[in-house]
């Protein structure tokens, strides 16, 4: 990389704060500097390199939202259908009590009507 000579004015509060950050991080004050220029950005963010990880993990997530909500939508689908078939069979098995119940009628009267018709002969 190569590089290019700057001569920048600080205040003495400034280069007082720069001596300090080199001092406790063993960084020279260009590195820090350039380091402060990387993560500067004028609108006040965290700078141009978390925007795009940010913009990275925000369509990630908008992706794997995609995913979970086809398959919550493939989930009901399947709930649905077998909610039919359940009422379906539910209505089927009353159909059959209700058959085999009126089954039962007919055969008692059919059996009575027997009592009775054999009952009048015996006269």
């Amino acid at each position: 990389m190569a590089t290019i000579r700057k001569q920048i004015l600080l205040s003495e509060s400034q280069n007082e704060r720069l001596r300090k950050l080199r001092e406790a991080t063993g960084v020279s004050e260009s590195e820090i500097v350039r380091r402060a220029l990387e993560a500067y950005d004028p609108a006040g963010g965290p700078g141009i390199e978390a925007d795009e990880e940010m913009r990275d993990a925000l369509a990630a997530l908008v992706e794997q939202n995609e995913k979970t909500a086809r398959a919550l939508d493939a989930a009901e689908a399947e709930i649905a259908a077998t909610e039919e078939f359940l009422s379906e069979l539910r209505a089927k098995r009353g159909a059959g009590a209700q058959t085999a119940k009126r089954g039962k009628r007919s055969a008692a009267r059919a059996a009575r009507s027997r009592e009775r018709k054999a009952a009048g002969a015996g006269r």
